[in-house]
């Protein structure tokens, strides 16, 4: 039985957008499902820190306002119903919305990783999986990676 899935639509930044289809396309990568992949290892690392906070209303319309600055594209992304439920659980909880959430996932995901990088790989059709690899020994420390959390998309109070 196939699991059906559903486009939605998304205004995020503009070269987010743009590095990432790059990204995609260069590693010949389907961009739905990576960036579902991206988007819930975040909402798997927002839900594994107790205690973070939550956005109150004014951080919330500083954090649209900042986004506001940046030319916007309009992403599609195809994803279950299900998953769509947990974006929407970790967003009502900590007070953003589900745009804020993928242009994050997907900002990092491009931070990560990096095209122009010469790796020596014996055979060219591995060298994505090499690149992707490499990828992830990229990883931010525990406090880089609550620093960006907390700059980019969750400021405020701890909830009550």
């Amino acid at each position: 039985m196939e699991i059906k899935k559903t486009s939605r639509k998304f205004f995020i930044n503009r070269s987010v957008a743009d590095k990432f289809k790059k990204i995609c396309d260069e590693l010949e990568l389907k961009k739905d499902g990576w960036a579902c992949f991206f988007i819930e290892f975040e909402i798997d690392y927002i839900k594994s820190e107790k205690g973070l906070p939550t956005n109150t209303p004014a951080a919330l319309k500083y954090l649209e306002k900042q986004r506001q600055k940046f030319a916007k594209a309009d992403e599609s992304i195809r994803m279950t119903n299900e998953f769509v439920k947990k974006m929407d659980s970790v967003c009502k909880f900590h007070n953003f919305t589900r745009p804020m959430l993928v242009e994050f996932a997907l900002r990092n995901a491009c931070n990560r990783i990096i095209l122009d990088e010469k790796l020596v790989t014996q055979r060219s059709d591995l060298k994505p999986l090499y690149i992707l690899e490499h990828s992830f020994k990229k990883r931010l420390t525990q406090q880089e990676r609550m620093d960006n959390l907390t700059e980019r998309l969750i400021m405020g109070r701890l909830r009550d």
